[in-house]
């Protein structure tokens, strides 16, 4: 059960069109056309979408969105195939839809909306404006039978896999974020994995990284966890060539 609070917040929404009316357990600010229903329970759904904003998304500045009232949530990435996930994925959460736009390399999906904002904020924890160094695993998920949704979503974005040595697979998640990655390490233990753990400088940033190496490992996370998007395709082939090897 998800303990929904703070979405109607009377010091910040003052002004007659900012303010948040809730009608038959459903959500509206003053003015929208959106009934937004925010979720009551944790899913394997919610906690997806919220990896994969975690990964490759971003709430606007809370002061600029307050300025503005535009409140808008941005999610970026190269897959295309992961951007409609998003996409749908928030229209089957919050009943609100998500724009698509498609550029040569780069695609995005967005909603400007102040309860889903405030949601994804204030329950799920996602910081506002910049978050290099504020990221962390979010506390609705840990130690809950969703944290593998959420870990697909995180993976499906920032993690990458590919062949080394010997042709062994390895699943990576390489990231400034130091306590959310140390987070991911310990729940990854939890669910009966065996990560290892590394750390190194790049251009003047330290990078905290997670690696799943050997067929073993790939395969339960296949499993257990998997991708979305491309890289699930990839995982695939790689599991399938290690059978015919």
């Amino acid at each position: 059960m998800i303990k929904i609070s703070g979405l109607e917040d009377p010091a910040h929404d003052k002004k007659p069109h900012a303010k948040i009316r809730v009608i038959n357990g459903k959500y509206r600010v003053q003015g929208s056309g959106y009934l937004v229903t925010p979720p009551t329970h944790i899913t394997e759904e919610l906690a997806l979408f919220t990896g994969l904003l975690y990964g490759d998304g971003s709430l606007m500045d809370f002061k600029s969105a307050a300025r503005s009232g535009t409140w808008r949530i941005d999610f970026a990435e190269g897959d295309k195939e992961v951007v409609k996930i998003f996409a749908i994925l928030g229209k089957e959460i919050f009943n609100v839809d998500f724009k698509v736009q498609s550029r040569e390399t780069w695609h995005v999906a967005y909603a400007r909306n102040k309860v889903i904002y405030r949601f994804l904020s204030r329950i799920c924890r996602h910081p506002t404006g910049k978050k290099t160094g504020k990221l962390r695993f979010p506390k609705i998920f840990r130690f809950s039978g969703a944290s593998r949704k959420f870990l697909s979503g995180l993976f499906s974005t920032d993690g990458t896999i590919y062949l080394c040595y010997k042709y062994q697979p390895r699943i990576v998640l390489t990231m400034q974020e130091e306590k959310l990655v140390r987070e991911v390490y310990r729940e990854f233990v939890r669910l009966g994995f065996k990560p290892t753990y590394t750390t190194e400088e790049k251009r003047g940033c330290k990078l905290h990284r997670i690696s799943l190496y050997g067929i073993i490992q790939v395969k339960k996370f296949r499993e257990e966890i998997g991708f979305v998007g491309a890289k699930n395709k990839k995982l695939e082939m790689f599991v399938k060539q290690q059978i015919t090897w």
